[in-house]
């Protein structure tokens, strides 16, 4: 199909009811370039023209730089890469410098594509940036004792996949920390948003859903979703 720019995606879900729009740098989230000079200009074309709505930069984030660079834009979250948790030590420096307008991405992939409520299966594997970082459950306990504020959780098989969620895996992390916990991945239809908010009634830390591909496929109907 024929695509369309940014910033019209942007409104077409804020037309239907969206307060939140996660705008993602898909080049720098793969290391194939930065479009950061694009996401400035959609933040700001957003913020005048619907100025009561928040957005959360994703999308290559490893640095101080690069955080300072998505706040200075207007964005009110960053998502920091799952890749930055290379060097923990820096991530934590992070955690503390940016607090509650720091979301830290645990991309994780297991040895079995099935889904386990075992953190002990996972580990931490960013898109586009090599290798594993190593195994979730200590990386894990060192965010939280940093004190984290939120988690953007992504099971690698799934997202893109249209599968559904990992929710033995999103309940488990939940379980696991006092922070606040974002699914994202392989959400396809609004039976999964069901799901989700069922798993959210025993775990409220779990406060949030990226919902991406199945916006666009017209598999998710978000005006319908969103309705109270």
């Amino acid at each position: 199909g024929v695509g369309i720019s940014a910033l019209d995606a942007c409104l077409r879900w804020v037309e239907a009811g969206a307060d939140w729009i996660h705008l993602v740098d898909l080049d720098a989230a793969f290391g194939r370039g930065s479009n950061a000079p694009l996401l400035e200009r959609v933040i700001a074309d957003l913020a005048r023209l619907h100025p009561g709505v928040s957005v959360q930069w994703s999308g290559g984030v490893s640095s101080a730089d690069d955080v300072e660079r998505a706040l200075s834009a207007g964005a009110k979250r960053v998502n920091l890469g799952a890749g930055a948790l290379k060097d923990l030590a820096a991530t934590t420096a992070l955690v503390g410098r940016f607090g509650r307008h720091l979301n830290v991405c645990l991309d994780v992939s297991a040895a079995s594509a099935a889904p386990s409520a075992d953190l002990a299966a996972y580990v931490v594997h960013p898109r586009g940036q090599g290798g594993p970082v190593g195994p979730l459950e200590p990386i894990l306990a060192e965010l939280n004792e940093a004190g984290a504020g939120a988690y953007v959780v992504t099971d690698r098989v799934r997202d893109g996949a249209l599968s559904g969620p990992n929710l033995p895996l999103l309940g488990a992390l939940s379980g696991a920390t006092s922070a606040q916990v974002i699914a994202s991945g392989g959400v396809s239809c609004a039976g999964d948003i069901a799901a989700l908010q069922a798993l959210a009634a025993s775990h409220p830390n779990l406060c949030g859903v990226i919902l991406g591909k199945a916006l666009y496929t017209g598999q998710i109907d978000l005006k319908a979703v969103l309705r109270p």
